[in-house]
């Protein structure tokens, strides 16, 4: 298990609040596409979330931090991108 109760007692003082799922604690969770092909084959699923080195940032479909959705379904959440992007390709355009 990548988070646990002693973990949370032995890297911060709020164990009561982080460390397992449970109502009214915080959660950060990082939910993975297993189902994609560069994920494949999966022959045991619980030991292979802990070995996503096959995995890109395209398997990520989902991300909870705090309680809170900032990426659902591969999209990100609350966040405009486009006008990064246009400010991102600026340079190139003007060569």
């Amino acid at each position: 298990m990548l988070g646990s109760p002693s973990k949370a007692r032995a890297c911060s003082t709020q164990s009561h609040r982080i460390g397992s799922l449970a109502a009214g604690k915080q959660a950060d969770l990082v939910m993975i596409r297993a189902s994609d092909l560069n994920m494949q084959p999966v022959h045991d699923a619980v030991n292979s979330v802990g070995d996503v080195s096959d995995g890109t940032l395209a398997n990520i479909d989902s991300v909870m931090v705090a309680g809170q959705w900032k990426k659902r379904h591969g999209q990100l959440l609350g966040v405009d991108l486009a006008p990064l992007t246009c400010r991102s390709c600026r340079p190139l355009a003007k060569k």
